[in-house]
């Protein structure tokens, strides 16, 4: 076997740095330096950092560009959306796989996707999410969600490592790495849990067809290429009533409050009935506090009345000089009088020049510097994080304009945490325009995180109450 100079390539670390002032050679053939020459081994590049930052930027811009070829075409809307559909993401779904992407930086790009998909489509902007990817609805649009390819394909590849037939693979200990919120390898544990739990009830009759009328693959019998599709089709997994009843323990799927059959996501963000009686309004409110809470220490809080300014300590012969911490700057800053409204308890009345009948969640204004912020929190199910900012956004920016032409320098905070806790970017977008960061930025997103995750425990446990307001004690 000959080795190939040219199809190689070399890294020379020195003192922690990267350098190109040695030239590897081997057979008479200089190696290239991989920091000059970026080289592809089985579909992934690799350059002199090691990682997926260029590459999950890439994969940013491949998914801007197609959409930009496809909308600029003159092809009627509805060829445009099958062009995205067969032709774009089939080519994400590899890069999404191999790279280590965060679970947020997809959502993000599937925001862009829909947002085309519904102008292609000719559907208005609040058309949710569920609607266009749902694959359990009466009407079934044939689109695929990009953040559901991505979790497939992070399942199919933590499956083929563990299952790989060579052994030094198997017992590599590579790990699949998504983010916090969501889990691969965690994922298809309980995959296999569920569809061995499958193996033990056994076959069931549904509905009038008799027991055997359908068949259903069973996890003990199916091979690595059966198990490996099966545990890529799992989804909502917890013991719901739903889930009870499709397991054959129980009997009926209904929700307790209303006939719609209740699975997780129903009763904890969907059931009607629910929010008629203000459960999840109560759980809202309980978030809100926190964050009030939060805001209401940065407010008070001693500001620099000129941020650009920048003071020098001049330090004594033989003295040390004191180390300050660095200020983070802050959209707070350069102005003071700072008032704060929240919508709890009260309705919320804005600034006396502006005129309108929406209340955000809460408005901090600094007459004297004419700096208005607009925070307007929700608590979705998660995988609707992306409709429930989309339709925020779109509600209130005309007030957001109606402000600025009176001369207010005006932001608007769109803000989501999940009903099981998770805290979405929109969150960390708006600590880092206050200028909350280290560890009050991690406790406050542990309080909002134990906030709703409290909540929605709490009115888990209350869900048989056919009265809510007798029950809504602090959980």
């Amino acid at each position: 076997m000959k080795f190939k100079a040219a199809k190689s390539r070399s890294l020379i670390i020195k003192n922690g740095k990267t350098t190109d002032r040695f030239i590897l050679r081997v057979q008479n053939e200089d190696i290239p330096s991989i920091t000059k020459s970026p080289i592809k081994c089985l579909g992934k590049w690799f350059d002199a950092s090691l990682q997926d930052g260029d590459n999950v930027k890439k994969l940013e811009n491949q998914v801007e560009d197609g959409l930009k070829k496809i909308d600029k075409s003159n092809l009627p809307g509805k060829f445009k959306a099958w062009l995205y559909q067969h032709v774009l993401l089939p080519r994400l779904i590899w890069p999404m796989m191999l790279y280590e992407i965060r679970s947020s930086k997809i959502e993000a790009l599937e925001r862009v996707t829909s947002r085309h998909l519904r102008k292609w489509l000719g559907i208005p902007p609040s058309f949710s999410g569920v609607g266009l990817y749902g694959k359990i609805n009466q009407l079934q649009l044939p689109f695929s969600s990009l953040v559901e390819e991505f979790k497939t394909a992070k399942t199919r590849l933590v499956l083929t490592l563990r299952d790989s037939p060579d052994e030094q693979i198997r017992e590599a200990g590579i790990v699949t790495r998504t983010c916090r919120k969501w889990s691969a390898s965690e994922t298809v544990n309980q995959a296999e849990s569920s569809l061995k739990l499958k193996d033990i009830v056994g076959m069931t009759a549904v509905g009038r067809q008799g027991i055997g009328a359908t068949k259903t693959p069973l996890w003990n019998q199916a091979d690595k290429k059966e198990r490996r599709a099966m545990i890529q089709s799992v989804h909502d997994l917890l013991p719901s009533p739903a889930n009870l009843h499709r397991w054959g323990l129980t009997t009926d799927p209904a929700c307790d409050q209303c006939d719609c059959p209740d699975t997780l996501e129903h009763f904890l963000s969907s059931c009607s009935t629910a929010l008629t009686q203000g459960r999840y309004r109560w759980r809202h409110d309980n978030v809100l506090r926190e964050v009030a809470d939060w805001l209401e220490g940065e407010r008070k809080k001693e500001r620099r009345s000129n941020p650009k300014l920048c003071h020098i300590n001049f330090v004594k012969p033989g003295e040390t000089a004191k180390t300050q911490s660095p200020h983070q700057p802050s959209i707070l800053d350069g102005a003071t009088g700072w008032n704060t409204e929240v919508d709890l308890g009260k309705k919320l009345v804005f600034p006396s020049n502006v005129q309108t009948n929406l209340r955000p969640d809460i408005i901090l204004w600094s007459e004297k510097g004419k700096k208005l912020i607009m925070i307007e929190l929700t608590v979705p199910w998660e995988t609707r994080c992306e409709e429930a900012y989309e339709r925020k956004k779109a509600k209130y920016t005309e007030l957001l304009n109606q402000c600025r032409q009176r001369g207010w320098h005006t932001w608007l905070f769109s803000i989501e945490v999940g009903v099981r806790g998770f805290c979405l970017q929109s969150l960390c977008r708006l600590m880092t325009a206050i200028g909350t960061t280290g560890r009050d930025r991690r406790r406050t997103i542990q309080r909002l995180s134990q906030a709703a995750e409290g909540s929605s425990s709490w009115l888990w446990l209350r869900r048989k109450e056919k009265s809510w307001k007798q029950s809504t004690s602090t959980p």
